[in-house]
């Protein structure tokens, strides 16, 4: 009887450490062969069934502090040790001057972004005059993201961005800048790097997951093994169905506020606009990369992107194949040259991705 019984608990673990670490064998599995097993309808049904054990939860309200308040000490205390998100309140003194559109208009209007349409994802260059028309002028629904040619051709943006917690976190960081109004954003991801990011004007609504909710998230690791993204297309509202039984963190970035991000905590990020002002949401994330700030939140997924990363060099040293350029190919940013050719990038490979298609 108690051989029976210990068979039976035996099998009851074994069963239910196979249901827990499906998800991350499946992300191996994924990345690792030609096989896309994360792709499929069955592994969507397997992870359904995981999270119906799971009860909708409501999101957790984010940590924060206000920047007067905050030291060196309780920074790296409230993040343990660059590991946890945080939201500091009233960090940047330049809002008022930088959330003007007239101010924007004047100074930069004919500077060079990027632009993208968030109905259809397609991309091209356009001045932040054109930006402002598409949306304020023809009501279209036109975002300016991951800019970099604009902050170092500008540098006293850049200057009015930065403040002591830029260097608490260490590491050069590579400065951007998101442009738009209440429809834009971030759909869910993670990336392989500390986002130190600044509220300049308007609102933006984070939503946050640790590293350790990835068994329960439809996220897979992206071809270049830079970041996870979302399994089946963009998902770009924290209220969808599926993620309401994950455990996550929420907040509400106001002007001059800023929040930290450590490595590989997915998140969503949605532009709001509470007051219908109709104005302009500008955010500037700075980003601090390096697998040290792997290690303190995901060994587990900063030793997936490793392998990953070796694999893809292997497979084009074996097959002769000259490797195309990557995002990280063009770190560290510390010239205007470097930021334009940058840009650039991000644009061809939108274009390359839509077929040839591109914004008009």
């Amino acid at each position: 009887m108690k051989m029976g019984a210990g068979r039976t608990a035996f099998l009851v673990a074994l069963l239910a450490f196979f249901i827990y670490y499906l998800p991350y064998f499946g992300l191996y599995f994924n990345s690792l062969t030609p096989f896309k097993i994360v792709h499929t309808d069955a592994w969507k049904k397997i992870m359904d069934f995981r999270r119906s054990f799971r009860p909708i939860r409501e999101p957790t309200p984010l940590p924060e502090i206000d920047f007067k308040d905050i030291t060196y000490e309780k920074f790296m205390q409230m993040t343990a040790g660059l590991s946890r998100p945080i939201a500091i309140r009233n960090a940047i003194a330049a809002v008022n001057e930088l959330g003007d559109v007239n101010f924007w208009l004047e100074k930069y209007g004919d500077s060079i972004v990027n632009c993208v349409d968030m109905d259809t994802d397609l991309y091209r260059a356009c001045t932040v005059r054109e930006l402002i028309d598409y949306n304020m002028k023809q009501g279209r629904n036109i975002y300016s993201r991951t800019n970099h040619q604009i902050l170092y051709e500008n540098p006293e943006l850049i200057e009015k961005l930065t403040n002591n917690v830029t260097y608490w976190i260490g590491n050069e960081p590579l400065y951007e800048i998101f442009i738009g109004f209440e429809s834009g954003g971030s759909p869910l991801h993670a990336a392989f790097g500390v986002n130190l990011f600044k509220q300049i004007t308007g609102h933006k609504k984070w939503t946050l997951w640790a590293p350790a909710e990835l068994p329960f998230m439809d996220l897979h690791l992206s071809d270049d093994a830079a970041s996870l993204l979302a399994i089946g297309g963009r998902v770009t509202y924290s209220g969808t169905e599926w993620l309401k039984r994950t455990n996550r963190y929420e907040v509400i970035l106001n002007a001059g506020d800023m929040l930290f991000n450590p490595c590989m905590w997915m998140h969503i990020v949605e532009n709001v606009d509470p007051d219908n002002t109709a104005s302009l949401i500008i955010g500037s994330p700075e980003r601090h990369f390096g697998v040290k700030y792997g290690w303190k939140t995901s060994p587990y997924i900063t030793t997936h992107l490793i392998m990953k990363k070796i694999l893809i060099k292997l497979y084009q040293k074996v097959n002769g194949i000259t490797a195309e350029k990557s995002a990280v190919d063009f770190l560290p940013i510390n010239n205007v040259e470097n930021a334009r050719l940058f840009d650039e990038y991000i644009r061809k490979r939108a274009k390359e991705l839509a077929g040839g298609a591109v914004l008009n």
